[in-house]
């Protein structure tokens, strides 16, 4: 995020933060309309005035160089991933040949590429990069320009948009790709056309135009993109996507004076923002919705939100779902709801690594929320996300933001892990249409909060993985199960795995990934939540109940079919960070051999026993970190197989130790409360 100074470009990787000036991606996307609000606070606020002052001074270090837009096809931004790591590969503008790996340090080149292919492929990857960090910075300048009149700052960005004009004429380009994008994919193409439009409408009155560079970039890059980006909207594609397209074709409509484009972004009958925030918002039997969007994902949620408050801000009174407002409130506020003591959010679905995936990334997100939404209700969120001293110097605090953010009340005297949170009551919240339950307490003598959640609804849309009935906690400041979230698709079989049902804390039936749920059932409690999945797999009904009374958690597990169909092997798999050690028996068992191949074969130093049942239980250990264990007791009313072993992270060697218990169903039996009649933690 902006503040930082380690000197990379703002990419998906949660270690690459460049300069303030560079922005964030995801970006947000205003324009000459926040201009007057961001110099009143410059003239009254020190704090404002004191950021101000930084961007200029980082913007004396990004003039003498041309704008970097190499005119060069543009890549899949997955394929900028280690193959050994499955970390997002960070790079230096100035050697685009040399990227590295946070996580060991490793360098690739076209030297430690193992094929061409591989090399042309990161090659592309950092084109896009370099492009939108490239226009990230106009916008930026052009900010500084509108603000103080300064000529060199729009010289720079009319260098860039010469640049960016030179690049749309590239029509041999779009032969490359579908759907005729020309960085790859429409929606590439949108969350480009948003940053040229707002870095234009911010310069647009600098004399260092002249009256071809106007019509150029209006005809060569506007006029010849947006009929790519509204045919898009007749397409069938994850509602992300037509988030950005949407909110592409309202701020170039405003700034281009163009009627027909703002109303494709408003009034597609599809995937417009009417039709877009009624489908994206699932509506219970009372017709209410949690704010959970229906990719059932957390990053592509967050992601989705960017552009969403682009369209919502420039809706006219006349226009627009009256309560549009309203949803994107409930949107901003559902990851604040989601997220731990530590700001820490859990990596549901798509994207995202499981251990760094934060509110804090997203603070100008709550910079919008609390500045133009709703400040009593945003304010503890945006104060959280800048406790421990992270400086408040994004454009979005300014163009957007409260006066004064505020500060965590009290820290002083509360526990370590409570501190961010301060403002925050730590109470169980539940999302009844996406089907998740977040669980909370503290354990009493040692202070410690924890949050424990279970998942039981629906198949979500697009980046939804088949995890129903998934557990994870948070507690004594760590992450202990969690889902894995995914890194670059790129990274075909790691991806697979990270979407498997069996990469997640959740129940298998005859080592068989779940099929995708529509009838599912959520009830709650305080300290209680119940979930019940009847389509995950033919004829079997599956439930899971839990409670928290930390520091344990009682878990029961229920497997149940008729005749027959009872025949089945029945599982339960815990991944928890840490060296696992299981106090059983080593021994045989009866039931068919785990699968050692697909997304199994991830499962390795595999070593195993069998139980007795209630009157043998599984004791497994993980040593989560020097004074912290998880112990899990495991008892069945049947014997109950356990096989230990070891499974990878995200990334990779983030690894966890993993326990597969398993037993057999038999016709008329039902396996109550099995496998697991009680787990403590």
């Amino acid at each position: 995020m902006g503040g930082a100074t380690l000197g990379w470009p703002n990419t998906l990787s949660p270690h690459d933060s460049g300069l303030a000036i560079e922005g964030v991606w995801p970006s947000l996307f205003f324009g000459s309309e926040r201009v007057g609000e961001m110099r009143r606070k410059i003239e009254t606020l020190d704090w404002a005035r004191a950021a101000s002052d930084q961007w200029r001074a980082e913007a004396e270090t990004i003039l003498p160089a041309p704008p970097q837009l190499p005119i060069e096809p543009i890549g899949w931004r997955h394929d900028f991933y280690s193959p050994a790591t499955a970390e997002h590969l960070v790079f230096d503008p100035r050697t685009p040949d040399r990227y590295v790996d946070p996580w060991d340090g490793a360098v690739y080149g076209p030297e430690s590429a193992s094929s061409h292919v591989k090399e042309r492929a990161r090659r592309k990857a950092w084109t896009l990069f370099a492009h939108e960090r490239t226009y990230r910075l106009m916008h930026a300048l052009g900010t500084l320009y509108a603000l103080t009149g300064d000529e060199r700052y729009a010289r720079w960005v009319v260098d860039g948009v010469r640049g960016a004009v030179e690049m749309f004429r590239r029509s041999d380009f779009r032969e490359l790709y579908p759907r005729k994008a020309l960085y790859f994919q429409p929606l590439y193409d949108a969350q480009i056309l948003l940053l040229l439009a707002t870095a234009y409408d911010l310069t647009r009155r600098s004399a260092a135009y002249t009256g071809a560079d106007h019509e150029a970039i209006r005809s060569d890059v506007f006029e010849s993109a947006v009929p790519y980006q509204v045919a898009f909207l007749d397409s069938r594609a994850p509602q992300n996507m037509f988030a950005y397209v949407d909110a592409a074709l309202a701020v170039a409509g405003d700034v281009f004076a163009r009627a027909d484009w703002r109303s494709a972004a408003y009034d597609h009958p599809r995937a417009g923002l009417s039709a877009l925030l009624e489908y994206a918002l699932r509506r219970d039997s009372r017709g209410r919705y949690d704010g959970f969007w229906v990719e059932g994902t957390q990053f592509y949620h967050l992601y989705s939100v960017c552009p969403l408050v682009a369209l919502v801000d420039r809706l006219r009174p006349d226009g627009g779902p009256a309560d549009a407002r309203d949803r994107l409130a409930a949107l901003l506020a559902a990851p604040a709801r989601m997220a731990d003591d530590r700001l820490r959010l859990p990596a549901f679905g798509d994207l995202g690594a499981p251990r760094v995936l934060s509110l804090r990334a997203y603070r100008h997100l709550y910079e919008y929320a609390a500045g133009q939404l709703d400040a009593e209700r945003f304010r503890p969120a945006l104060t959280a996300c800048y406790a421990g001293g992270i400086p408040r110097t994004s454009l979005a605090a300014l163009a957007y933001g409260l006066d004064e953010a505020g500060t965590p009340a009290h820290t002083a005297n509360r526990t370590r892990s409570a501190a961010p949170l301060a403002q925050r009551v730590w109470r169980s919240d539940t999302f009844r249409t996406m089907g998740i339950s977040f669980l909370r307490g503290v354990d009493r003598d040692m202070g410690e909060r924890y949050q424990f959640w279970l998942r039981a609804a629906a198949h979500g849309e697009g980046h939804d993985h088949p995890d129903k009935l998934s557990i994870g906690l948070h507690a004594a400041g760590e992450v202990i199960l969690t889902d894995l979230g995914t890194a670059g698709y790129g990274l075909a079989e790691h991806t697979d795995y990270c979407r498997s049902t069996f990469s997640h804390n959740t129940l298998l039936v005859d080592e068989q990934p779940q099929a995708r749920v529509k009838t599912a059932a959520l009830r709650t409690g305080r300290d209680w939540a119940a979930g019940t999945v009847l389509d995950a797999y033919p004829g079997v009904r599956l439930e899971r109940r839990v409670r928290l009374v930390p520091p344990h958690v009682v878990i029961e597990d229920v497997f149940e079919a008729e005749g027959e169909q009872a025949n089945h092997r029945y599982a339960a798999v815990f991944h928890i960070y840490g060296p696992l050690s299981v106090h059983a028996v080593e021994a045989g068992s009866d039931l068919a051999p785990l699968p050692a191949d697909g997304v199994w074969s991830w499962f390795t130093n595999r070593r195993g026993g069998l139980s007795d049942g209630a009157d043998s239980a599984v004791v497994a250990d993980w040593r989560i970190r020097d004074g912290l264990w998880c112990r899990l007791t495991a008892e069945c009313d049947a014997p109950l197989e356990w096989t230990a072993g070891q499974t990878p992270g995200n990334p990779v060697p983030d690894r966890r130790g993993t326990l597969v218990l398993r037993t057999r169903g038999t016709p008329g039996a039902r396996r109550r409360p099995g496998p697991l009649h009680r787990q403590a933690f």
